[in-house]
């Protein structure tokens, strides 16, 4: 533990996988970290985890409490708080303010991730909790394999429906607008070659426990065995103006190989960074930023 007076190691803005593997790690490094939980986990919705190796059948909840258990078990310190400032003294020392407190720590581990646009779709938690709407094909794209799926996109991102068309071929874009946008006449013919059926225009979404359903504007009714929804996402960044590092222009916090950011002690790891948004990376990142930090510090013999 450092010896200055009320200053931590470490500060981590987040409790989803990538936050709480960087406590467990800097716990087990006799590191003096808060981890600052401004709620529940984009993978806190996740069914059942599909792809993280040696992994099988454990839902996203479960996954994140045992994760938090074992960051506990390690000194680790966990609290509640919605961070809405982090800003830096002149000898250096971050300040990151709550709505309750300030915390002082030499380094500073943002790991908010991400939030994804849902369309507006009604009880969208429950719906991925029941495996009929999806948010990543790349985590659950097998499952999709030879079923009826409806792919919700805007124009300039029919990749989506290209990539889910590798699991199944009674596939359906429905495209949403955005900002006026259409496909353009090149789209059609890509999505046309692809097998892909197209819905465009007026549509309205229900997705319940057993299907999903919409009904277009003509008033035709379509039922499908899941919806992905694929609309794109916000990183959570807002409160890391006074701080300044340098993102890409979806707004993701660019890293080094070390996971620090442009500004030096600041790192971030996991789906608020430019890399994949899997429970893989963000494991590997988290461990990667705590790592560096512990290596920088001053050593700590007891």
């Amino acid at each position: 533990m450092n010896t200055a007076t009320n200053v931590l190691d470490c500060a981590i803005v987040g409790a989803g996988v990538a936050g709480l593997t960087a406590a467990l790690y800097l716990g087990r490094f006799r590191r003096n970290v808060t981890v600052i939980d401004g709620g529940p986990s984009r993978a806190s919705w996740i069914p059942e985890i599909h792809n993280y190796p040696g992994i099988m059948g454990s839902s996203g909840q479960h996954f994140l409490s045992q994760l938090r258990q074992q960051a506990l078990r390690y000194g680790a310190n966990i609290q509640p708080g919605w961070v809405t400032k982090i800003d830096r003294t002149a000898n250096g020392v971050f300040v990151v303010e709550t709505k309750e407190n300030s915390i002082c720590a030499f380094n500073v581990i943002v790991a908010t991730g991400i939030e994804d646009d849902l369309a507006d779709i009604a009880n969208a938690e429950d719906a991925v909790k029941a495996a009929r709407l999806c948010l990543c094909p790349v985590c659950d794209g097998y499952e999709a394999i030879d079923r009826e799926i409806a792919c919700l996109i805007s124009p300039d991102n029919i990749d989506h429906a290209l990539f889910l068309r590798t699991y199944t071929s009674r596939l359906t874009a429905v495209i949403a607008r955005r900002a006026d946008k259409n496909l353009t006449g090149r789209q059609k013919r890509v999505l046309e070659d692809a097998s892909i059926e197209v819905i465009a225009g007026d549509f309205a979404i229900c997705v319940d426990a057993d299907h999903a359903d919409i009904k277009t504007g003509s008033g035709k009714s379509l039922s499908f065995d899941r919806l992905y929804c694929l609309m794109g996402s916000l990183p959570g960044n807002g409160f890391l103006r006074q701080v300044g590092p340098e993102m890409d222009r979806s707004g993701k916090i660019i890293t080094d190989l070390h996971q620090q950011t442009s500004v030096a002690g600041l790192y971030a790891a996991g789906d608020v960074t430019a890399g994949l948004c899997q429970i893989a990376v963000a494991t590997g990142e988290g461990a990667t930023a705590a790592a560096h930090i512990h290596s920088r510090l001053p050593s700590d013999p007891r």
